[in-house]
């Protein structure tokens, strides 16, 4: 069934930039830094979950971002993905801007010989101050590839309410909004979130039920992302993950892949773990996709599936 999925055309809406380079290409940069962080071929889940603050200490130059964009693109058009919405924060170091960060990814996505449609999300981070919020708006503002906003981050640092007037704005502006929601049991944050009305959820791991009806009352889309939700809960099982729950109501769902080099993952593992799990069939996991691109961020769907029907 893996290769009947892989042969799928696919939709991926949630894909972190620094958490998707390829291995080959981190122990590349790290050895060009002359870091020793003990990462080899063979990497383990354990050492994965150490490589966010690894990535970010290393990709430092206008340059390798480009490079890490071309290349996720690259990974992901292998995949037969038709959409890809990548999400990345803006930053600043010693040896670019946050306008140099943005502008490497948008010249390698324009570049890109492909045949798949790549958009960017700017990601708020929780961790970070509102004013840098406020910045990472006024950016997305000017690139047309730039078609919403994302809130993520470690959510034991910071409330959604803190940054309220910030997404007011982005909305009020045109940009869609995604927020990752539920990471943790939070539930007065997680409602704040739904009320909120954002165009998408991420992951949605710890839901009480007021939370959930809510969702489901308002058929906020979810992204799910398998093997990190997986991740985060603890679970052993893909049995026991709540999207079982939504499929069985009908709710909007999109399979997404979140970190391909943290979990070791591709967008096809991600579709085949459900699907062996839930039982799901090719003709199921069809309807997941065309309801994933009406999703999207950015209306690339109606001709597409005009031209290619699914």
């Amino acid at each position: 069934m893996l290769q009947e999925i892989q042969a799928l055309p696919k939709v991926e809406l949630h894909a972190h930039l620094n958490g998707s380079l390829r291995k080959e290409t981190l122990i590349e940069f790290l050895a060009e830094d002359g870091k020793n962080e003990g990462f080899d071929k063979d990497l383990t889940m354990d050492e994965a979950f150490r490589l966010f603050s690894v990535v970010h200490s290393v990709v430092t130059r206008p340059d390798r971002v480009e490079r890490i964009t071309r290349e996720m693109l690259e990974d992901f058009e292998k995949e037969n993905t038709v959409y890809l919405e990548i999400r990345t924060s803006p930053k600043a170091t010693q040896f670019m801007t946050k306008l140099e960060y943005l502008n490497s990814i948008i010249k390698a996505i324009r570049e890109f010989q492909g045949k798949m449609v790549t958009k960017v999300l700017i990601s708020v981070n929780r961790a970070q101050s509102v004013e840098a919020a406020w910045e990472n708006i006024e950016l997305a503002k000017n690139y047309p590839e730039c078609v919403g906003v994302e809130f993520s981050g470690n959510p034991n640092i910071a409330k959604f309410r803190d940054f309220l007037e910030v997404f007011n704005h982005a909305r009020d502006i045109g940009m869609k909004v995604s927020i990752h929601t539920a990471e943790i049991p939070d539930n007065e944050d997680t409602l704040d979130i739904i009320r909120f009305r954002p165009d998408r959820l991420g992951h949605c791991c710890y839901l009480e039920t007021e939370a959930e009806n809510l969702i489901i009352e308002n058929r906020i889309p979810i992204e799910i992302c398998p093997s990190s939700n997986m991740a985060t809960m603890g679970l052993t099982s893909m049995i026991d993950h709540h999207f079982g729950r939504f499929y069985t109501r009908s709710h909007p769902i999109a399979i997404c892949t979140d970190d391909t080099l943290l979990l070791n993952t591709t967008l096809s593992k991600e579709y085949y773990l459900v699907a062996e799990t839930f039982h799901l069939t090719i003709d199921d996991l069809k309807r997941i996709i065309r309801e994933s691109a009406l999703m999207s961020f950015f209306d690339w769907h109606t001709s597409y599936f005009t031209q290619n029907p699914l």
